[in-house]
Parts: structure tokens; sequence; C-alpha cells
């Protein structure tokens, strides 16, 4: 890419590109695309031994369910007790015969999964078993797998059991199938599947541990459904997190500073909790990534006080949070959250290696970064080049945000980007001296000419922070080869590089400098003047400007993206208005895409002419029907309420579907009139009509837009109406596609509620809860 000068210009803006390589004081943030200092607290160490944490972390976990009942495994161990705060502890479920509780967890299916063993660690089993008695409790064991952990998490479906001793995890899937249909009456002329049990309960093919030498002490399910194993290593050195995915997939890093961790949470964001002896708070990490692993992570900057902890394992279940027990009140849990902002590495830096030019003697012209440097916050850029690409660099400083008594100083610009009217990465508002744009000029720090020349740009990312913010950096672009006005346009005896007069030539040729950017920015704006005509680079504020050249009148609802979108296909509809393809073009536009993806049909009525009764003796045979295309081959089979014979006000029926009929012997000219007319009605009633369907819960100013679209658009002669069909399956006499059923993949469909009660199994039965009390 080039500017109006003829600069080229080289763009850093991605994960690769400005962290190349794993650092643990730097991370990547990848909903706002940009690198910062990586959160950071003071190590835990932990206090006690190896046994008493072994102890500690061998004892079942209490369980939780969405409704904030808790369950627990009696002192005895053969039973589970669940309860409210302000209510006593009940039986839910105890142990057949005198197996011991290793672990538990609630599923979001609400579903209780148990793992048990014997007091050698014989006859070890897990059991699935539904409170609400949907179907009989299912019985998993194999040989050699005695199973400690039971994982789950409220926004994963996967349910990972982990033998510790045995160094493997097991996924439980398959479906139960409901008890219900044991006592159905059967018929041998009915079909049945076999096996019946079409997806049996069962323990899949075991998943082990990458990591040899070091002891399994707890393990978690994330939110992506992934398997979380703490571990230590052999010696007092920091613990382990290893991820790993159902496919097998693995990822690990060392946690700096936790030596004896004992229990561990997720936390959701790609975080997990970590416990400790004897410490007043916990400490969260960062979970592995796969496709970037560092070798030691430091701890986030997040306070996640422990009040009262019993020093016992972190709760979870079919919740999206983590809890832990408290002293202060009997059976109390306690959510674990953060109470503080983040706290940050003061210093990070990183190499991103060479700039190759294609030229020798290259001489590089100018920096510019998006970044947000707050107070105390500043980004040092690191620069030097020379014609091999091997050699001990000397490096220049380039400074952004607070100032370094050396190097060079750069500046904040007030526009979005240097680059002609493209918009900015960053995802704040510019905040002058704070966000935004930064730009300075590539130069030594020292000697009498300053010029940076070579063919390779090395650079480093060195960024500085008070502890408490982090620089952000979205995007860093280098220019070259500079365009000079010294050496341009003024004589031979300015241009002096060595000796007497060398200082001041070179000041000349860097203050002549500031005029060129600027010139060079105002030659740009107007040499790429055309994007101002294009719809997907126009600023914002210029859209509605751009749409009077198209003749159209963007709604204030439409948002910058669906006006960007109706200026671009402005064009290609005018000529379809009035048209359906016309009104599904803007109804497209207006609801996000919702037309191609299915949550917005438009129906002609025209299309719905057909009946759904069974007419004796007339050939119902659709074939030629506009709206299935001659998918079916009968349009009704049943005899009912639908059946009829020769009724008085259908005769238009027969009209449509048996027209033979009408020169019957047996039929009278009245009849034939009279059915001849009320076919007349029947076709006018479904004509100039269309309806639109919004299949999900639109909210009103969407729904209202849509509206407005369908009264702009409409021919006036035709008659439009707007209902919400707020499941994509309509139970009727047929499947019409795009109307009843979608090609892509449906929204949840939400429960009948009639009044206020809500009908479905679950209600029927009971609530899916660890204490149905409630």
């Amino acid at each position: 890419m080039q500017d109006a000068s003829g600069h080229i210009y080289w763009s850093l803006a991605t994960k690769s590109a400005l962290l190349p390589e794993a650092v643990r004081e730097l991370a990547w943030d990848a909903t706002r695309r940009c690198a910062h200092l990586q959160e950071s607290a003071a190590p835990v160490m932990g206090n006690g031994t190896r046994a008493w944490a072994r102890t500690r972390a061998a004892r079942p976990s209490w369980t939780v369910d969405r409704y904030g009942t808790r369950a627990r495994v009696s002192e005895s161990g053969t039973r589970v007790l669940a309860s409210r705060v302000d209510e006593d502890e009940h039986e839910i479920w105890q142990t057949p015969g005198e197996a011991l509780i290793l672990d538990m967890a609630w599923t979001q299916n609400g579903h209780l999964i148990v793992a048990t063993a014997l007091e050698g660690g014989e006859s070890a089993k897990v059991y699935w078993v539904d409170l609400l008695d949907r179907f009989d409790m299912v019985e998993l064991s194999e040989p050699d797998l005695k199973i400690d952990r039971v994982c789950t998490h409220a926004l994963s479906d996967t349910v990972w059991l982990v033998d510790r001793a045995g160094r493997q995890a097991r996924v439980l899937s398959g479906t139960p199938i409901p008890d219900v249909l044991d006592t159905l009456p059967r018929s041998a002329s009915v079909f049945a599947p076999k096996p019946e049990m079409a997806d049996p309960p069962r323990l899949d093919t075991p998943v082990l541990s990458a990591l040899a030498g070091s002891e399994i002490i707890d393990a978690a399910c994330d939110e992506t459904g992934a398997l979380l194993l703490l571990r230590w290593p052999a010696g007092l050195v920091p613990a382990v997190l290893e991820r790993i995915a159902a496919t097998g997939e693995t990822a690990s890093h060392a946690l700096d500073g936790a030596v004896l961790p004992h229990t561990m949470a997720p936390m959701g964001e790609g975080r997990v909790a970590l416990g400790v002896r004897d410490w007043p708070e916990a400490r969260a990490y960062r979970v592995p990534d796969f496709e970037d692993s560092a070798g030691l992570a430091l701890p986030l900057g997040l306070r996640l006080p422990l009040r009262d902890w019993a020093q016992a394992r972190f709760c979870t279940g079919a919740t999206r949070h983590a809890y832990y027990r408290s002293t202060g009140l009997d059976r109390q849990l306690r959510r674990l959250v953060p109470v503080s902002f983040a706290a940050y590495t003061s210093w990070g830096e990183v190499s991103l290696g060479l700039i190759d030019s294609g030229q020798e003697g290259f001489v590089w012209h100018k920096l510019c970064v998006d970044a947000i440097l707050p107070v105390d916050a500043r980004l040092q850029v690191l620069v030097s080049a020379s014609d091999q690409p091997e050699g001990p660099p000397k490096f220049s400083t380039h400074t952004f945000g607070t100032p370094s008594r050396r190097g060079v100083q750069g500046v904040w610009l007030a526009q979005d980007s240097e680059r002609p009217w493209l918009a900015s990465p960053l995802d704040c508002a510019s905040q002058k001296g704070r966000a935004g744009l930064f730009s300075c000029a590539l130069q030594k720090e020292d000697g009498d000419n300053k010029r940076i020349t070579g063919r390779y740009l090395r650079l480093k990312l060195r960024f500085k922070g008070g502890g408490t913010a982090t620089p952000r950096l979205f995007a860093l672009r280098a220019y070259g080869n500079r365009f000079s006005w010294r050496d341009r346009f003024l004589p031979e005896l300015f241009t002096i590089n060595d000796g007497p007069g060398a200082a001041g030539s070179d000041f000349l040729d860097r203050f002549l400098t500031l005029f060129e950017g600027m010139l060079t920015q105002t030659e740009g704006d107007i040499a790429k003047a055309y994007r101002l005509a294009n719809p997907l680079t126009i600023p914002a504020e210029g859209l509605d400007w751009l749409a009077q050249w198209m003749g159209v009148v963007p709604d204030g609802a439409l948002g910058e993206g669906g006006k960007r979108r109706l200026i671009a296909e402005a064009a290609k509809l005018a000529p379809w208005r009035g048209t359906l393809r016309g009104l599904t073009g803007m109804l497209d536009i207006a609801s996000g895409g919702g037309v191609a993806d299915g949550r917005v049909v438009v129906v002609e009525h025209f299309k719905m002419r057909r009946t759904f009764a069974t007419i004796l003796g007339a050939n119902l045979d659709d074939q030629f029907d506009p709206l299935t295309r001659g998918t079916r081959q009968n349009a009704n089979s049943h005899l009912g309420a639908g059946f009829f014979l020769g009724a008085e006000d259908e005769k238009r029926l027969f009209a449509l579907f048996g027209p033979e009929l009408l020169n019957h012997d047996l039929t009278s000219r009245q009849e034939r009139h009279l059915a001849l007319a009320q076919l007349d009605d029947l076709l006018d009633g479904a004509a100039h009509r269309v309806t639109v369907l919004v299949h999900d819960e639109t909210d009103p100013d969407r729904r209202g837009l849509i509206s407005r679209v369908i009264r702009r658009e409409k021919p006036a002669h035709v008659i439009a109406d707007l209902y919400d069909a707020p499941s994509s399956m309509i139970l009727g006499l047929t499947a019409l596609l795009g109307v009843e059923t979608r090609t892509s993949p449906a929204p949840h469909i939400p429960g009948l509620t009639l009044g206020t009660s809500a009908i479905g199994q679950s209600r029927l039965r009971g609530t899916p809860a660890l204490d149905n009390r409630i």
C-alpha cells in the first residue's frame, strides 16, 4: 500500500504480528483485538503439606443447581442431602449397598451424576440419576476404572469423568429412554428400532493425559466443554494447568506462584480460580489456549476474597458461577466474585522480527500506531535497520504516551487514521493524548545524521504501566522510502550527510518533513476521495448524504451497518420495487439478514389457495401447487372433521379441485353458478395479499422498522399483515418449507405458557432441582 507521496507502509494488526511469540507479561485480547500487559497479582506460595492437600482434595465436592439448591454428601459418605439456605436438609439419594460416594455433580439437564466405590476402591461405579424418575437409574462401570471426579458446567452439555489415580478421563454420553415408553402397549405391526435404545448411556473412549511424572489433584469442566486438570509436578515447583478437548487436543502451562493448590473452579471468560490453604484470597489464572500455550502463566490481577473459607473444594454444578463453603453459618455457600479492578504487570517486551523492504539503503520514514495509552502508561517502539538480516542491532527508542527522558516522542493526531477516509481500529472514541492515532518520524537517538536506513527493519515493542492500567496496541504501521523535500527540491549544497554541516542538513530534512506530512495527508484525501462514494468506506456521518445520491432515505433504526448495506444495494433493488423480490430484499436489510437465514418469511396468499380437507371422489394431488412445488402426492388423507360430502357452502372446493363435476348431469345450473361465484370469492380473497412472519422474538424497535419497510415498499393495492411466529415449526397438516420449517439452525424454542401455567413433562412431574420442595 502507498500514500500520495509514494510511501509504502507495512501494517501489523493481528495477534501473530504483534505477539509473534509467547511472553508471560503480555497478552492478546481476542474480543478487542489488541495487545496489552498481562493481568498480574502477587504469587501464592501456600502453606501446609501435600498430605493435607491430598486429604482435602479427596473429599466430595458440593454441587449446586440453577435454582440455588445445593447438595452435599453425608458424613457417612453413602447419602446425598439437599436443601436451600433457609430449609432443613433431606435425603434425595442413597448408594446401593455400602459403597462410598467419591464425587458428584448436577448437570444442566437436571440429572445427578454420582461416582462411588467400596472402602478399598473395589466395585467402582458411576450412577446416572434422574430425581424426577423420568428414566430408571443407569449404572456404569469398567474394570480398573475408579472415577473420583465428576465435572460439569452450566454452559456445556459435556460431562467429564476423571480417574485421577489411573490418569485417564472419560466423557459420559448417551440418552436414557424415559421409563414411560416401557409401559406403552406395543403391536407387532408397529415399527420399533433395534436396538430400541439407539443412543445407550456409555463411557466414551478414554482420553489419556499428555503430561507424565505429576499428580492430578483436581479437575473441572470449562464453559467450552473442555476438561481442566490441575497437576502437581514432582518437587516444590509451580502447579500445572492442563486443558484437554473431547477430541484429544491438549494445551498446558505452569501457574507461577501456585505451589500447593488443592482446588479450582472455572470462572468463565477463559479464567480459572485456585484455592490454597490459609490464603484469604483465591488466585485467578488464564486457561491454556490450544493455539498458543505459554510456558508460565502469571496470576491475573483479580481480588477473589475467601471469607471464612472452610478450606474445602470449590463448588460448581449447573450454574455458571463458582462457590466456596464458609464456616460462618451452617452449610452456607458464597459466590466467588472479584471485588476490585484488575491489576497488571508493570513491564513487558516482545520482538516483532524483521520487515524486509527489498531495497538496500532504504530510508525509513515514520511510525503510526493506533493505541489506548492511559495516564502513567506508555508504549515504546524500539527500531533498528541494516542491509544485513544478521548482526547486533543498535535500537532507537520511539515513545508514545507518558514522555520518556530519552528517545523520540510521538504525538497524538486529531484524525481517525493517516490513511485517507479509513476508520480507526479502536473500539472507543478518540481522546487527545490518550486514545487514537499517534505518529512520529523514524530517527536515531544520536549522531549528526539521524536517518534510519537499511533494507531490514527490526522492531521491538515495550509496554509500560503503573500496575492499575495498561497500554493497548491495536495496530502499528511503518512507512518508507522517505520522500525527502530536501533531496528532491533543494540544491545539492543543502544535502550534507557527513562532516561539518551534517547536523544542520539533517535538521532541515526533518523540519521539512513536518510540512510534507500535512500536505501528503491533504493530497491523499483528494486522491482517495472516491472512497466517499463507496458506502463501505465513507465515514458514518456521510451515509445520509450519500444516500441522497441513490434516492433513498435510510431509516434511523437501521444503524450504521444497515445504512451501508441499503446504499450498496439500492441500485440493484430499485428495478424490483413493488415486487416480492424487492420487498424481501428490503426486509432482509431491515432485519439484518433475517430473510436469508429464515427469521423473516414472506408468504403470498395466492400460494395458500388449497384445501386441507378430504373430498370423496376428488383428486387432491398437488403436483403443480406453487407453494409445495409438487413435493406432496396428497394434501390430506384422514377422515374426521375435515371430511365432507356435498356441503352446500363448500361447492367452491369442487370447482377448484374437480371442475369436471360442474358439468355433471346431477349438477344443476343454479349449483354451478353458485360454485363459480364461490370460486371467484376464494380467488379474490387470496389475491393481492401478503403476510410477513417474524420467527424470532424481535425487539420493538426492530419490529417497528420491519413494519415501516412493509408499508413503504408494498404496492398500494396490496394488503400486508405482520405476525409474530415464536416457533420455527407450526404443527399442522403439512410442513411448508420456509414457513413452518427452516434450512438454517433454529433458535431456542420457549416452553408453551397458558396463562400462568407452563406445560411440559418437567412441570407435570415436578421441578428438576436438587431439592424438589421448591
